[in-house]
């Protein structure tokens, strides 16, 4: 079987817990960018998701799952994982700035322009999801 490797873990990455393992986004000399989970041992090191290009971690709440993270190829996306392939999929269709897991919600802000600034909130899905406050 061949192994992939990891090169290495860019500074100030996000390394985020859910359970016994981390979900992180490593530097990669291929084109795209994979989301790899670990569970601190090499065997144990794998590719979760490849995507075609740049891809953003972000999670502020730690061993809670699934894991919200946004993926910017020209526009972008908002996923979730619980560190399986099968478990990583499409969230919503938005492009946030920034995200915070509140348990059952998840709050998002969007820049429109540069004087407005949207806050979302959501479920996880494009159904659930509304606009919660804009600046005036």
């Amino acid at each position: 079987m061949l192994k992939r490797t990891c090169s290495s873990i860019q500074p100030g990455s996000d390394l985020v817990n859910i359970g016994d393992m981390v979900l992180f986004v490593p530097i990669d000399s291929e084109p795209g960018s994979d989301l790899w989970r670990s569970d601190g041992t090499i065997d144990g090191t794998t590719v979760v998701k490849s995507f075609p290009s740049g891809l953003r971690l972000t999670s502020l709440e730690y061993e809670d799952v699934p894991v919200y993270f946004i993926v910017q190829n020209g526009d972008c996306t908002v996923w979730k994982s619980d560190g399986t392939e099968m478990g990583t999929s499409l969230a919503l269709h938005a492009c946030p700035t920034e995200l915070i897991d509140a348990g059952d919600t998840i709050f998002f802000t969007v820049q429109k322009d540069e004087s407005t600034i949207e806050l979302w909130a959501s479920d996880g899905t494009d159904a659930d999801t509304r606009l919660v406050w804009t600046t005036p």
